[in-house]
């Protein structure tokens, strides 16, 4: 499955890592580059040519989208998200087709993300059956009998990204069943019999 690639631009190390990590989380993203500032950004845009940009709006100048935009030829132009904190977009964030909200509780988030995502789903979803890393770690621990809350607090995540996953990996595979789950699992080399047993 072909992930969706983007470049990130915000000021702040800690919070590039955070959306950095909670997109990989997500299974749909790639990361090409990221940048503190937007000083480079049309230039490693032409060069790698991403679908998407999150780029922090609020230290950016008025008119720097326009020239952003003109900078770019029509065909490589990626898709703009805005990341801020404000409750609505600031007339920076007018060009982006969606915001981060930086204040915004994991659900919104991961709502957000899933918007961004199904954007592109016809085009990036070529083999259906594939499961990205993070599923094939909550198949693993859902084959060795886990809880959704048990597998939550082992890898760290919320049971409502838990249970998001695991109808992901339903719809995917077609299994609903916990055995049928850990038959794949063992067919495909997941784990071993002996760890199930």
């Amino acid at each position: 499955m072909n992930r969706i690639e983007y470049i990130l631009v915000e000021k702040s190390f800690i919070v590039r890592k955070g959306i950095k990590a909670l997109l990989e989380d997500f299974g749909s993203f790639r990361q090409v580059a990221d940048l503190p500032t937007a000083q480079n950004l049309s230039r490693l845009v032409n060069e790698h040519n991403p679908s998407l940009v999150f780029i922090n709006t609020l230290e950016l100048p008025v008119n720097f989208f326009n020239e952003f935009i003109h900078s770019i030829p029509a065909a490589k132009r990626p898709v703009l998200i805005a990341i801020n904190n404000a409750d609505t977009l600031d007339e920076t964030a007018s060009f982006a087709k969606f915001q981060v909200n930086l204040a915004a509780e994991q659900e919104e988030t991961e709502a957000v993300f899933k918007q961004i995502a199904e954007l592109f789903q016809d085009t990036t979803d070529d083999d259906k059956t594939e499961l990205t890393t993070r599923e094939q770690d909550i198949l693993r621990t859902v084959a060795l009998g886990l809880t959704n809350k048990e597998i939550a607090e082992k890898l760290f995540i919320s049971q409502h990204t838990v249970i998001t996953h695991r109808k992901n990996i339903t719809r995917k595979l077609g299994i609903k069943s916990v055995s049928g789950l850990t038959v794949y699992a063992i067919l495909n080399n997941l784990l071993s019999a002996d760890e199930v047993e």
